[in-house]
């Protein structure tokens, strides 16, 4: 079996850097601010080694712009929320290009960096090439032993000493070195014990490079195990042969110790693409409750604010999941903007209708104000309360309009309602006042009124009795539930009537011309009495048609014209009384 001289490529560290003193640093950019990423940037331009913070620093550019996008994002969510209008936001470009100028003095160094390697790297490959023409040419020299075998130890002691070649050499180089070195020792047929010399030190060495790969699998980090198993497999393509016993243990105790480290970082990165694909499930699942926030859109302001408030606790959610692998990281990324994007379109959108709709809003509750205040001074109060209450109503109704101009108007409009309300208490408790000093003064006066005797007086006493009326309504109305003084006093009154010498018609005339004066200065009680006298001419006159309808079922017979007689005297009445509640009602109308 032969040996297997190539490397195992050494992928990106994520978060690791390794300084020039190649101590592994575990860093979190993710907690730098703009301004220390740049910071970090430019204390990396200082570095010889560029090459030994390139990765470090791409890393750096990543999180960089994205830490820039969110707070482009947010700044430009803030100046849309305070009323700005999206196209007029503009964000301040001086950070990014403090950092594209950083970036650019790395990029320009680690190109320069790069041509002296590559130079360096030419020059070592044309000297490597040179040591084995040298051995080639010393199996073909005329020298002793000893001194063909002294100038090999010296060309051997370069071949050591002389740098890296470029990659695309190394193997096939090193395969040559390795070939011309046996034919050498195969062709001048050194002293045996010369070569078991030889071989020993370089078993000595291959065994002491595999006691160095097999302590590499107690190093916790599995990049810095890596890379000096990388560096530990270059260092055996430079020993030399070992003799046939050993060479086919010692390769595999080698390969051993390699497949160890191996299988331990194959192992951890299997690992870490499971949790990378358990992350990226989640981060969806977020995306998803995202989508779900906003697709029954929110229809007011309270319901944006909230769905924000929701939405931000999952953006947290899905930034603390962490990062994934470069590839999936990226469309996560994309894929979050996009449903982030959405969400805040959409909020955006609502927003910018609901400006459009603040000017009507506002000219809605100004003209509801203005009706209000119309009305503020009105002492109809039945029907403006009712009026004002649909005016609270219709205010309820309409849309948002922002605080800094809704309150001035709102200040406005509640005044002029509690104006109205305010003297409406104010009128209503004065006439409470009012009714209970005038039960008091009823009730006095019923009480000297139950004194009095009118007996057999004639019509003289009409004008005293008319008097008497004419004093108990100016006393005024009572509250509810006292209507049994009023009551009391037509019992008295009608007494009075009764022991004079006039007729029932005369009375009742008497009786109804008191209750105009009583109610002559109220406008709901005169419309009361109309409707009253109304619908009792409305019930006379049903009886007629209905006594009318009678008669014509009577035959024409001895026997029913008593009958016919009495019917016709019953229309007769309600004609009468008809006649009678007509000039009541003219009465009435004079008013």
């Amino acid at each position: 079996m032969t040996e297997n001289t190539e490397s195992t490529p050494i992928e990106e560290s994520q978060g690791t850097l390794q300084t020039e003193n190649t101590v592994d640093i575990i860093i979190n950019y993710n907690d730098f601010s703009l301004q220390e990423l740049i910071n970090k940037v430019s204390q990396f331009n200082d570095f010889q080694n560029i090459y030994s913070v390139a990765k470090e620093v791409e890393t750096i550019k990543s999180v960089f712009y994205k830490k820039l996008s969110e707070e482009k994002t947010a700044s430009k969510t803030s100046f849309i929320q305070t009323g700005g209008d999206e196209g007029d936001f503009i964000f301040d470009p001086k950070t990014e290009n403090n950092f594209k100028s950083i970036y650019k003095q790395f990029k320009i160094k680690k190109a320069e960096y790069r041509s002296k390697q590559e130079q360096e790297q030419a020059i070592n490959l044309r000297i490597k090439k040179s040591i084995i023409d040298e051995i080639d040419s010393l199996t073909k020299g005329e020298e002793t032993i000893k001194d063909t075998f002294e100038n090999f130890r010296s060309l051997q002691e370069k071949w050591y000493n002389t740098g890296a070649v470029p990659p695309s050499h190394k193997n096939d180089l090193w395969q040559s070195y390795h070939h011309h070195v046996e034919l050498f020792y195969d062709y001048i047929n050194i002293n045996r014990d010369l070569r078991d010399l030889d071989f020993r030190k370089n078993l000595e060495r291959k065994t002491d490079l595999c006691e160095k790969a097999e302590a590499l699998d107690n190093e916790e980090l599995l990049n810095k195990a890596h890379n000096e198993l990388q560096d530990l497999h270059e260092a055996w393509k430079e020993v030399g042969p070992v003799d046939k016993e050993h060479r086919e243990a010692i390769w595999e105790r080698f390969k051993t110790a390699t497949r160890v480290i191996h299988k331990k970082r194959n192992d951890y990165f299997l690992e870490l693409k499971k949790k990378n694909t358990r992350t990226a499930e989640l981060k969806e699942k977020i995306c998803q409750k995202i989508i779900a926030v906003y697709t029954i859109l929110p229809e007011t302001h309270v319901d944006w604010q909230r769905a924000s408030l929701i939405v931000l606790d999952l953006e947290k959610e899905w930034k603390s999941l962490g990062r994934l692998n470069k590839s999936e990281n990226s469309k996560a990324w994309k894929r979050f903007r996009q449903v982030i994007g959405d969400f805040y379109n959409e909020k955006n959108e609502f927003y910018k209708q609901r400006k459009s709709n603040l000017k009507s809003e506002l000219e809605k509750k100004v003209a509801i104000c203005e009706k209000a205040e119309a009305l503020q001074d009105s002492t109809d109060w039945k029907s403006t309360t009712e009026k004002i209450i649909q005016l609270q109503n219709d205010w309820k109704k309409t849309g948002y309009v922002p605080k800094f101009q809704s309150e001035k108007i709102w200040n406005r409009f509640r005044k002029a309602c509690n104006s109205f309300f305010d003297k409406k208490k104010a009128h209503f408790k004065y006439i409470d006042a009012k009714k209970s000093e005038n039960l008091k003064n009823k009730t006095a006066f019923l009480n000297e009124l139950s004194k009095k005797t009118f007996t057999n007086m004639g019509k003289g006493c009409i004008t005293e009795l008319q008097n008497i009326t004419k004093d108990w309504n100016k006393l005024g109305d009572v509250s509810r539930g006292n209507e049994k003084l009023e009551k009391q006093f037509q019992q008295i009154m009608d007494g009075f009537y009764k022991s004079l010498k006039i007729t029932q018609k005369e009375l009742d005339e008497l009786k109804f011309k008191n209750k105009l004066e009583d109610i002559k200065e109220n406008e709901f009680k005169i419309e009361k009495e109309r409707q009253f006298i109304r619908n009792k001419i409305s019930e006379r006159q049903k009886e007629i048609a209905q006594y009318e309808n009678n008669i014509s079922f009577f035959a024409n017979s001895k026997g029913t014209e008593k009958l016919k007689e009495q019917v016709f005297q019953k229309i007769a009445a309600c004609q009468t009384k008809i006649e009678e509640l007509k000039q009541q009602l003219r009465l009435l109308n004079e008013l």
